[in-house]
C-alpha cells in the first residue's frame, strides 16, 4: 500500500475532542494535535505521589487535602513535618501545645 498524503493531511486537519470530555475536558482540535494533548490532559488520571491512589489530575490538589500520607507541617511552627495520618498523635504532643496553668486564672493558657 502506498500513502496518499492528500489523504492523510485531510485526516490530520479533522477535528476531534478528547475522549476525557465525559470527565470535563472540553478540549477539541486537529487530530494531528490529539496524542499530544491525551498526554498532557489535565482530565487524565495520575496517581498521587504519596499513596499511589489513581486521580485526575485536575482534583489532585483536593486529593491532597485528604490524603493520608500527604506530608503536612505543624501548625504550631514547632519544625514538626510527618504525614497527615500522623499528626493527630503529633497534635496531642507538640511541645507548643497551650496547657492550662492550675496556679493561673481558670482559663489562662502557657506555652511551656
Amino acid at each position: 500500500l502506498t500513502k496518499n498524503r492528500p489523504v492523510d493531511n485531510m485526516i490530520a486537519k479533522l477535528n476531534v475532542s478528547c475522549y476525557l470530555q465525559r470527565h470535563g475536558c472540553d478540549w477539541v482540535g486537529h487530530r494531528r494535535e490529539y496524542n499530544e494533548h491525551t498526554m498532557t490532559c489535565k482530565f487524565r488520571e495520575i496517581k498521587c505521589e504519596y499513596c499511589e491512589t489513581s486521580v485526575r489530575e485536575v482534583n489532585l490538589t483536593l486529593h491532597h487535602e485528604v490524603c493520608g500520607l500527604f506530608i503536612v507541617t505543624c501548625s504550631r511552627n514547632c519544625g514538626w513535618n510527618g504525614t497527615r495520618d500522623a499528626y493527630s498523635d503529633h497534635d496531642s504532643t507538640c511541645p507548643l501545645l497551650p496547657v492550662i496553668c492550675p496556679d493561673c486564672e481558670p482559663n489562662m493558657e502557657l506555652q511551656c
